[in-house]
């Protein structure tokens, strides 16, 4: 329903507002400089703002016709919200500065459900005044004297996304350069805001001219006195450049990488890493030396610089002492924000539009944030992430002739230029947090090139001296190893797991594998599942987590994401509890090493882990500890990895795994198995060893199986039923035997006496793997001496509880999991006896050999 003018008297009344009419016609004042999008609504004469899409409340109609509006997505870097815009008509990045990315309101409500929001874009004579924190969001109560602000204006004003402060749109013009002081801002280009249409009661619905003064009156709340006063000839500095608006904050990250690649990078990293040397060892010149480059290249943000100097070298208790009544890290930042007479935004700015009396250097032109990656996939092969012993980050790369070469950045696929993400450092000690092993480049120059077999035994004999396991699986682990250097060429990614009691060295194992595994990322079965999402994905490499005992089932949010990790392409995502529309998505998707006592409570997570069972070592030569020295041979032993993977990666073809479907193994080792089989491209025998490997898996496994509790109660019902194990000398049981001696039914008592267990929990156990329980009658018989020998005659029928199998096909599937002949490892199994066999056997059969014959 349209507003009239007797409603609006009526909310601005309610608002406290006393309304006159004015006698006479109104003289016309003449427009301000405006687009042809404001001229077209002024002179439509449209009063109405009607809405299209979901944005609650009312817009201006002069806003919806101008082509100005773009919307957004909120985007994470390095775990820090950030709204980036996009263009509605081509689902490409928008600019608050291109108006080519820019559209009307109608097109960008169009596509408002695949966002998060809608923008505006201030500029070209509409100019926007933004309050934050100044209403309560329960209440609807503002701070003493805003809402009188927002009134002075006498344009457009709703409440802001928060629903803690305000937006006003208004024509006009910003009398200085200043934006923002404290809850206050005030931007006439280069910005956009984000509209709600929550209309504030009392204030125009239309946006209109400022009042005369009201800009004035609000911007000198904004404006620095010691900026803005006249300054004397002595006092005078180099002219003020026009604020750079319309992007987010840089993360931590960020200002390191555009700290260490400047023009002052050296010198950074020397201060950076606690280096007072250049300053004669005077700490203090060297505090206000690096907070100087922090202030540059934070554009003045103050919070932020003292993070950073917290997270560097030089950061000492003294930062934290008062001199008066502020601390000496206060005194050293203000002084460091005095000094600056430019910012990065700045510079940056005046090198594109050609201003200010020096040109920046191409390295201050860029304006958006560094790209950073742990590595870079192109299409002459992969660039990785290394160290380097003064602790900076390089990608290191192979030529066309092979040579090893470092890099500080790389082009991608899409011409984009990417910089290696650097490790976080802790906030209180500054100390590089080695949460993820990445290789050294020094390491790497030292080694050498091996061939496929020499690198396979150098990665054995380590694994052997810090570890104690079987052979077939020092074997599994080192195909695990080399595949999760190369995962990202595959579609599945199985799990290695350890699993076993408390002392018999899962951790350890799980610790020595994943250090040579691709990019192992460190995380406590402790850790939050969000956080280890979020580290996860940051540096897509080995999840390793320790102690991983998970509570729940599928329910359990880190189980949900090891359950989509398994394959490509199936993302998590987690939707803001405060606002739905924000979400964050993860790619679980990636090789993860595990160490457990218990198996998971979800039965799909388990189906996704290649699982080792250690037992308790007698080894003298294993070393207790992992010392300094295990660190170094890691390192070069993984250097050696990574040396062979940048030689080989296009050598690797992802499409082109081991065909394993004649070889006679279960399905599930056949799935979780393939994709390792895709490093074995590289070796002569690869397929021989393969196709070797899964048999003896599959060979473990089974008897891995055969001695579990579903195993042992399987085996000890077919040995009864072969008649190699009896139960006759159990009187109980004597009548369930023929003349011939042969047992006529394998009963619950009977294996729950044997196993000293209930008769439910064996049928549990059994029916678990396939197998049925059934009524059967049966004869039974009495021995009778008889010339001093026992003889068996019948004594009646008696109906009784056996077990059976159903089908050749689910007594196929059984003795394949859990029959298990030590002596004869490559046996096949027995055929079913005829006492297990259920009463549709022969149906089931019939139909069986109807379905392959049809195939």
């Amino acid at each position: 329903m349209t507003e009239t003018a007797d409603d609006r008297i009526a909310t601005a009344k309610a608002a406290g507002w006393t309304v006159t009419r004015s006698e006479g016609p109104q003289e016309k004042k003449p427009n301000p400089p405006s687009t042809n999008a404001r001229e077209q609504a002024q002179s439509s004469g449209c009063d109405g703002y009607d809405l299209v899409g979901d944005t609650p409340g009312h817009i201006p109609r002069s806003m919806m016709v101008a082509p100005r509006w773009v919307v957004w997505l909120t985007e994470y870097r390095d775990g820090k919200p950030t709204k980036v815009l996009y263009d509605p008509t081509t689902g490409t990045r928008a600019s608050s500065t291109d108006p080519a990315t820019w559209t009307t309101y109608e097109e960008a409500a169009k596509v408002l459900d695949h966002y998060a929001g809608i923008g505006f874009v201030l500029g070209g004579g509409w100019l926007g005044i933004d309050w934050d924190h100044v209403r309560d969001q329960k209440t609807g109560e503002w701070k003493p004297g805003v809402l009188e602000e927002i009134m002075s204006v006498g344009s457009y004003a709703e409440v802001s996304p928060s629903g803690t402060g305000a937006h006003v749109i208004t024509h006009g013009v910003k009398p200085g350069q200043r934006c923002r002081r404290g809850d206050l801002e005030i931007y006439e280009h280069g910005r956009f805001f984000t509209v709600t249409g929550d209309h504030i009661g009392g204030t125009p619905t239309e946006v209109l001219d400022a009042r005369p003064g009201s800009i004035e009156a609000l911007y000198a709340k904004v404006a620095d006195p010691e900026k803005e006063r006249t300054a004397t000839p002595e006092e005078k500095t180099p002219p003020t450049l026009p604020p750079v608006t319309g992007r987010p904050a840089r993360t931590d990250d960020e200002v390191i990488t555009l700290c260490v690649r400047g023009k002052t990078g050296d010198k950074f990293t020397h201060l950076w890493g606690g280096d007072a040397s250049e300053y004669g060892g005077d700490a203090s010149a060297a505090d206000q030396a690096l907070c100087n480059i922090l202030a540059y290249y934070t554009d003045l943000n103050v919070p932020q610089m003292d993070r950073l100097f917290r997270q560097s070298g030089l950061m000492r208790p003294k930062w934290d002492e008062h001199r008066g009544s502020e601390t000496y890290g206060e005194i050293t930042l203000s002084t460091a924000i005095r000094g600056a007479r430019s910012t990065y935004s700045r510079d940056s700015a005046a090198a594109k539009t050609g201003g200010g009396k020096k040109k920046a250097k191409p390295e201050e032109e860029e304006e958006e944030p560094p790209k950073l990656k742990p590595y870079v996939i192109t299409d002459t092969g992969i660039f990785l992430d290394v160290m380097t012993a003064d602790r900076r980050f390089l990608f290191a790369g192979v030529d066309d002739e092979g040579t090893l070469t470092f890099h500080e950045t790389v082009v991608d696929r899409f011409g984009e230029v990417v910089h290696p993400r650097p490790l976080d450092r802790h906030p209180d000690t500054g100390d590089l947090v080695e949460i993820v092993g990445l290789p050294r480049k020094e390491e790497m120059e030292a080694a050498t090139l091996l061939d496929p077999t020499d690198l396979y035994d150098m990665i054995v004999r380590h694994l052997f001296k810090y570890t104690d396991v079987k052979d077939d699986e020092y074997q599994l682990f080192c195909y695990y190893i080399l595949y999760s250097w190369v995962f990202q060429k595959c579609n599945t990614a199985p799990y290695l797991r350890l699993i076993s009691d408390t002392g018999k060295g899962k951790s350890r194992i799980a610790r020595v594998v994943s250090d040579l595994c691709f990019y192992p990322v460190t995380a406590g079965g402790a850790s939050s599942h969000s956080g280890i999402m979020r580290y996860n994905e940051k540096w897509k490499g080995t999840l390793r987590i320790d102690e991983s005992d998970l509570s729940g089932g599928a329910e359990n949010p880190l189980i949900k994401f090891l359950n989509l990790g398994f394959e490509r392409g199936q993302y998590y995502i987690l939707s803001d509890k405060n606002d739905p529309k924000k979400q964050e998505f993860f790619d679980p998707h990636g090789p993860k090493v595990i160490a457990m006592r218990q198996p998971f409570g979800d039965v799909a997570t388990e189906g996704r882990c290649l699982s080792v069972s250690p037992h308790e070592t007698q080894r003298k030569d294993i070393p207790v500890d992992l010392d300094s020295a295990y660190t170094g041979e890691m390192q070069r032993v993984r250097a050696h990895i990574a040396v062979f993977i940048l030689n080989h990666w296009n050598e690797i073809d992802g499409e082109n795994l081991m065909d394993c479907t004649d070889i006679d193994v279960e399905g599930r080792l056949k799935q979780m198995m393939r994709p390792l089989s895709v490093v074995l491209q590289l070796y002569p025998d690869g397929e021989e060893r393969f196709r070797g490997y899964m048999k003896v898996r599959q060979a473990e496994l089974k008897k891995q199986r055969a001695l579990s509790w579903e195993g042992s109660i399987f085996n000890t019902a077919l040995s009864l039923a072969t008649g190699d194990t009896t139960s006759d000398d159990n009187p109980k049981y004597a009548q369930f035997y023929d003349p011939s001696d042969q047992l006529q039914a394998v009963t619950p008592a009977m294996l729950a006496d044997t196993f000293k267990a209930s008769a439910k929990s064996i049928t549990t156990a059994l029916t678990g793997i396939g197998m049925d329980i059934e009524r059967r009658r049966i004869e039974i018989y009495k021995s009778i001496p008889v010339n001093g020998i026992d003889v068996k005659e019948p004594a009646g029928k008696k109906q009784v509880r056996t077990y059976t199998v159903p089908s050749p096909q689910v007594w196929s599937e059984i003795t394949r999991r859990y029959w298990y002949d030590p002596e004869r490892p490559d046996a096949k199994a027995p055929p079913c006896p005829e006492i297990l066999r259920g009463r549709h056997w022969g149906a089931n059969s019939q139909a069986t050999l109807s379905e392959e014959g049809r195939t």
